[in-house]
């Protein structure tokens, strides 16, 4: 639920009271969890704009702020705009994309946003850019997706299992691979691959991540998902993004040594296993490895990928 100190900002970035039906609508479509718009809850106080243009890593973005950039934090309103709930909410039908969307653009005075090429009208940034005030700092990064870090990843990781099903193993005999540790990952080419995938689709961005994992994957934990990144990651894409629009850079040491992970803020992890200390040689110590079912939500992924390759079949 919006309070009341959001009600009024709103009113004043519309330049207009709200009618009863939008409250309730934007009640139903705040917050990070349900919604495509995450109102600040502290008062004004005559702070300037800063709107996260992102997807769910705008909520560790604020949190990294508050906890390490005090004087960003304390100097700047922090509104985030859900890159995909906007889209999902887009998509339903009798969607119009409300004022307040727009609104917010118009009125930041800084912007970290994720390059987004939305079909609906609005929703791109480049429509965002062009509707900024001129002397807006803006700062860009590619959301960050890397599936190399884990024995399997679904969606993002799948080719060993794809390899040995191509070679007629079973699923049962797959998982004998993984249980008596003769699994072969791919982790070398998988890496070579994420690494390029990521290169491509940051091109186009001001901050890149490429260098930093390679110079960092053994440091610290870089991933929780393939598209969950952890507390280091945000940190160094946080304070590059700040660097770019005329902050002090802390720089990669503090993100990798000064920033731990807050437990609440941490959702899925896929499960970590030996192989992945094995290959890449990994200096920090295993947390996590009974997450989402510890080495059976992998027995599961390979059933899920069996059927994938059942039906690729017919």
């Amino acid at each position: 639920m919006l309070n009341s100190s959001q009600l009024e900002f709103i009113d004043r970035t519309l330049g207009r009271k709200l009618t009863n039906e939008e409250v309730t609508y934007l009640h139903g479509n705040h917050g990070p969890d349900i919604g495509f718009i995450d109102f600040d809850e502290r008062p004004t106080e005559n702070r300037k704009q800063l709107v996260l243009y992102t997807a769910c890593t705008g909520v560790q973005i604020r949190h990294y702020l508050k906890q390490h950039r005090p004087e960003v934090f304390n100097e700047y309103q922090i509104t985030h705009v859900i890159a995909h709930g906007l889209s999902l909410r887009s998509a339903e039908p009798g969607f119009k994309l409300h004022d307040i969307v727009p609104a917010m653009f118009k009125i930041a005075d800084a912007l970290i946003y994720n390059p987004v090429d939305a079909a609906h009208e609005g929703l791109s940034h480049v429509t965002i850019l062009r509707s900024l005030k001129p002397e807006c700092k803006t700062a860009s990064f590619g959301g960050p997706h890397h599936g190399c870090w884990w024995l399997i990843c679904p969606f993002f990781g799948e080719e060993p299992v794809w390899a040995y099903l191509d070679q007629g193993l079973t699923p049962d005999q797959i998982w004998g691979k993984v249980q008596d540790k003769s699994f072969d990952p791919l982790f070398k080419d998988r890496f070579t691959q994420q690494m390029a995938f990521m290169k491509g689709y940051q091109h186009a961005t001001d901050v890149r991540l490429t260098e930093f994992i390679s110079q960092n994957y053994k440091k610290c934990k870089l991933f929780f998902t393939f598209n969950h990144p952890s507390c280091h990651v945000l940190a160094f894409l946080t304070d590059e993004c700040l660097g770019q629009m005329g902050f002090a850079r802390l720089g990669q040491d503090h993100a990798v040594y000064q920033v731990a992970a807050d437990e609440k803020m941490v959702g899925d992890v896929y499960p970590e296993t030996d192989f992945e200390w094995q290959y890449y040689g990994l200096e920090y110590p295993q947390r996590w490895a009974d997450r989402m079912g510890g080495l059976q939500f992998y027995r599961e992924r390979i059933d899920e990928i069996h059927k994938k390759w059942l039906d690729k079949k017919k």
